[in-house]
């Protein structure tokens, strides 16, 4: 996550999301695993941004993210994949540093915390 300072530094960290297995039945074209947003399993997994700016100023993400992914099939049977992602940072938006994986606290499912749109879809190859 790139990031910027309003005291003028930049930097950026990163959000491992480990290695995910999603099993998808031959002929599947549904979203994977799901196609619901606010859906929990929507979410590749979350992490507590650091205090990035050494100045003490706060740290600005609103210019994006950037995905990156090794994605593979086992067996390859050359069909092709529909990939997109999402990400929120509930805290930017006034809505304090909200885990959106935590289903025991209320504040995940509002639209307005924890809701994100999906990134333009890409097909590869």
């Amino acid at each position: 996550m790139p990031f910027k300072c309003s005291g003028g530094s930049t930097g950026q960290f990163t959000i491992n999301l480990g290695t995910q297995n999603i099993t998808v039945p031959a002929g599947n074209t549904d979203w994977q695993p799901t196609g619901d947003a606010n859906s929990v399993l929507s979410w590749a997994g979350s992490a507590q941004a650091p205090n990035g700016c050494a100045d003490g100023s706060v740290m600005d993400n609103s210019k994006g993210a950037i995905f990156e992914s090794t994605v593979s099939q086992n067996p390859d049977n050359g069909a092709l994949l529909n990939w997109r992602f999402k990400y929120r940072d509930p805290n930017a938006k006034g809505k304090g540093n909200v885990n959106c994986l935590d289903t025991t606290d209320p504040r995940r499912a509002k639209a307005d915390v924890c809701g994100a749109s999906w990134s333009q879809t890409i097909t590869d190859p």
